[in-house]
């Protein structure tokens, strides 16, 4: 059996559905996956949800289990303080259930989510703006990470002790964590100073703070594959050490490591999926929108496949054009 994580359902198959093995899944979407494509024997859902989803699939069905339960109460949460909006809600509750209403309401749902319309018609504009917002995360990433990676480099093989311990313990916690505990830590951990950063922010910054630790890797090596004779004979034309690393060492170490900084480019945009997790909108998310809108578990998620391979694909030209410049 398959059902939401942290909902009345997920506890009532768990406590009165003797010998079944629950499935906690995270969306109602993903236990109707799941359940269509026999990975799961059925889904214990909300009434309603379930409705929807076989108003929009013929091949499911829904059937009354008889729990030993009393209807769970439906409650709209608002904030203290505001008696006028509850007052607002109330009157259209107390008028629904006069009119009986509500049922009507659902079926008209049912039938305009069914309506004759093509799928990209109607939830086209989602996938273009999480495509849009995807490629503004790894352009951020890019270039704060690029910013991070060379500084953190520059400590790593700098002569001061102190710097290349800051530097390894940077990298390798960065490296060691996954991606969506940092962006937890970013989103909810700034609460903590007073800063309420937006899911967006939060994801660019948790994003530009990972990329750059993987960035120092790469230049630090880049700096390294340069030749010593090539910082002598800078030195012997007068050049200072800041002067020999920009003019010198840098450009030659941006030839060698410019396929792996392209390629980390490429990685971010697909790692940026995770960042749906606290609510940012990218690709993934606006996928998960379209699940949820369409009731349609498996084509969201194949068209967002497809985006991001265009998206990967379509660069790989780029970056190899770019190299070419550099020969």
């Amino acid at each position: 059996m398959g059902a939401q994580k942290q909902t009345t359902q997920e506890q009532l198959a768990k406590s009165q559905l003797p010998g079944a093995v629950v499935s906690s899944l995270d969306k109602a979407s993903d236990v109707v996956s799941q359940v269509s494509f026999n990975k799961l024997d059925a889904g214990v859902l909300s009434s309603i949800v379930a409705d929807a989803y076989v108003a929009q699939n013929k091949q499911l069905m829904t059937i009354d289990p008889k729990f030993a339960t009393t209807t769970s109460p439906t409650a709209i949460a608002m904030a203290n303080g505001q008696p006028k909006l509850v007052a607002a809600v109330n009157k259209v509750i107390t008028k629904m259930n006069a009119n009986k209403t509500y049922q009507t309401y659902l079926k008209q749902a049912y039938q305009q989510e069914g309506a004759n319309q093509g799928f990209w018609a109607k939830y086209g504009g989602f996938f273009l703006k999480g495509a849009g917002y995807t490629l503004l995360f790894a352009i951020l990433t890019v270039i704060f990470g690029s910013v991070i990676g060379t500084l953190l480099a520059l400590l790593k093989i700098g002569h001061t002790k102190i710097g290349k311990l800051l530097a390894n313990i940077y990298i390798e916690f960065i490296r060691g964590t996954p991606l969506m505990v940092q962006a937890f830590i970013v989103f909810f951990g700034t609460q903590f100073f007073g800063i309420n950063l937006s899911a967006f922010v939060s994801g660019a910054i948790a994003m530009a703070i990972n990329s750059g630790a993987y960035v120092a890797e790469i230049i630090r090596s880049g700096l390294n594959s340069v030749a010593e004779g090539q910082t002598e004979a800078a030195r012997s034309l007068g050049l200072s050490n800041t002067q020999a690393m920009r003019y010198v060492i840098f450009p030659q170490a941006l030839k060698n490591i410019w396929p792996a900084l392209g390629n980390e480019f490429v990685t971010v945009i697909k790692e940026s999926s995770v960042l749906s997790v606290i609510g940012a909108t990218e690709l993934m998310f606006e996928g998960s929108v379209v699940q949820g809108a369409s009731f349609q578990p498996f084509l969201p998620m194949l068209i967002v496949a497809g985006i991001y391979f265009i998206m990967t694909f379509s660069f790989s030209p780029v970056i190899a054009g770019c190299r070419k410049r550099f020969n």
